[in-house]
């Protein structure tokens, strides 16, 4: 299935009700490095204090950090649908391990490939259009930086405006070397170890 149709399907999605967790085994202080979205494809990670509810097979099903809140419904197929209460508003996001594709409050809707070593997201270059098409938007490169000891030090990020559709939007992220710090951890970063979690499609 191409990015095409997973947003169509998150277009759908935006706006409907989901449904509440079940088969909950526990709760954990919420941790970035713990939800599905890999922190390279954040665009603002979350990192205020709350709580990770984690299902049966200790996967997170739903978090609160300040006044953020999400859901997680995993699909058979290996993807997560995110269903969250952000800063700029609701968001959806159909998160598969190579490909992920959100709309939100703003009508922008963002596709993101994102290239993996080992079990670790690496990189994300990402095209953001305003809803409707067109080349209106930014397009975004964010890699991740790690220390000697495996753990991700940084975020790294480059964006530029918009250049043509969704897919010229890729290839032109593909090609940025971010340098600009975006993102550090406020604590012991547990990114390698957690994504090994992540969707396995």
């Amino acid at each position: 299935m191409g990015w095409e149709q997973d947003l169509d399907e998150v277009r759908r999605v935006y706006g409907t009700e989901g449904t509440l967790p079940t088969g909950i085994a526990g709760s954990r202080t919420f941790h970035p490095a713990l939800l599905p979205l890999p922190l390279v494809a954040q665009e603002s990670v979350p990192e205020d204090a709350g709580e990770i509810v984690l299902d049966l097979l200790g996967r997170p099903v739903a978090a609160t950090s300040g006044t953020q809140s999400f859901t997680w419904e995993w699909r058979e197929d290996g993807s997560v649908l995110e269903r969250a209460m952000t800063l700029l508003g609701p968001r959806v996001t159909l998160i598969r391990r190579d490909v992920v594709v959100s709309v939100d409050m703003l009508s922008r809707e963002s596709v993101q490939r994102l290239t993996w070593d080992g079990d670790v997201a690496v990189r994300a270059d990402e095209a953001l259009r305003w809803e409707g098409g067109g080349s209106r938007g930014t397009d975004v490169a964010r890699r991740a930086v790690f220390g000697p000891d495996g753990a991700v030090q940084q975020v790294r990020r480059f964006g530029a405006e918009a250049e043509g559709d969704v897919e010229a939007g890729l290839a032109r992220a593909a090609g940025f070397s971010p340098t600009e710090v975006s993102w550090t951890p406020a604590g012991t970063g547990e990114w390698p170890a957690i994504d090994a979690k992540r969707p396995a499609r």
